[in-house]
């Protein structure tokens, strides 16, 4: 990866932003390997949706699908996508829910997909304020807690970050010289199965090459 592609990975990690609803309402919202989210809707009549995030005045879209319980498995059947609808649902990044069958686990209040390797969270976890302000990184195997900024639905701040000195020069450190790290970031569920909720964010690793 090239000088400039660190840089700008680095950025993307550490400046990225959530959006969080403002009503607390029942649904899930997903958290994967590919870092694209959506949310996910069940109603008590068996009927499933899997939709984009929901932004003020910004463009939605949804699919649905059926589902059934069984013990502690969801198992769910999505509807196809007709050739009209497929190109809007490639903007979304969900043209690949079309007929999909998908089985998720419990794991307490969270949904499991191993298959897809992904993890689904409902919204009153998320709006926790640890794990909708914070993430981990760590830098040469030390392990740090920094703030993250906090937006609304509408995309505007409702929390600036507080400063975390050791972790802002320990990163310093890796921006004066990127191309002496190796950096990876772990998300989706290897994330959240080896740090839980505090790293379904993304987990960033950056460690000096020997």
């Amino acid at each position: 990866m090239s000088y400039k592609k660190n840089i700008l990975l680095l950025i993307l990690i550490f400046l990225s932003v959530n959006t969080f609803g403002q009503k607390l309402n029942d649904f899930y919202t997903s958290f994967s390997e590919n870092g694209i989210k959506h949310n996910l809707n069940f109603d008590e009549n068996g009927i499933v949706e899997i939709g984009s995030i929901r932004r003020h005045m910004s463009p939605f879209y949804d699919i649905v699908g059926t589902y059934h319980k069984r013990g502690d498995s969801i198992y769910i059947e999505m509807e196809k996508i007709n050739s009209l609808e497929l190109s809007k649902a490639k903007k979304f990044g969900l043209e690949s829910f079309s007929e999909m069958k998908l089985v998720l686990y419990q794991n307490g209040s969270e949904l499991i997909d191993i298959k897809n390797q992904t993890v689904y969270v409902t919204s009153k976890r998320l709006n926790n304020k640890k794990i909708k302000r914070k993430s981990i990184a760590f830098i040469d195997n030390q392990k740090y807690t920094y703030e993250r900024i906090v937006t609304d639905g509408y995309g505007l701040i409702r929390r600036v970050p507080r400063k975390n000195k050791r972790f802002d020069k320990a990163l310093a450190g890796v921006l004066e010289n990127p191309e002496n790290y190796e950096i990876k970031v772990i998300r989706g569920l290897a994330a959240y199965e080896k740090y839980g909720l505090i790293g379904i964010n993304g987990v960033s690793i950056m460690n000096k090459k020997n």
